[in-house]
């Protein structure tokens, strides 16, 4: 909320896949319309506006992305850049924590009579 210039942002995140970004853009700015009317007239608001933040699974951005982060205050290009980074790097630091979980040796469980037991197992659950 901008008190300065009375007016409200409401900023949504989605993450969807490739072919339903530009359908996910346009929902998230529909969604938010009749609150967006309501809350100008309840707080007596000079305007409002509806800000999706919309970045594919595999990184892609709208166009419009950059335009709407520099209304939010921040510098476009470079934060849309180190969005890409983090939904690309994430889910590979994610797999790569997997497959070094399940090279670990095999997990003991303890069996019915309380005794010890080793079990080979894929997944190692800690």
């Amino acid at each position: 909320m901008d008190r300065a210039q009375s007016r409200v942002f409401f900023v949504d995140i989605k993450m969807p896949y490739d072919e339903n970004l530009v359908r996910v853009e346009t929902e998230k700015k529909r969604k938010y319309l009749d609150l967006a009317h309501e809350v100008t007239d309840t707080w007596h608001l000079e305007s409002t506006e509806t800000i999706p933040i919309v970045i594919s699974a595999n990184g892609l951005i709208p166009v419009s992305l950059a335009h709407y982060l520099t209304r939010l205050g921040f510098r476009g290009s470079s934060l849309a850049a180190r969005m890409q980074k983090v939904v690309l790097l994430d889910p590979a630091r994610i797999v790569r924590r997997f497959l070094s979980l399940s090279t670990c040796p095999p997990a003991r469980l303890a069996s019915p009579a309380g005794v010890l037991s080793s079990a080979r197992s894929k997944y190692v659950f800690m």
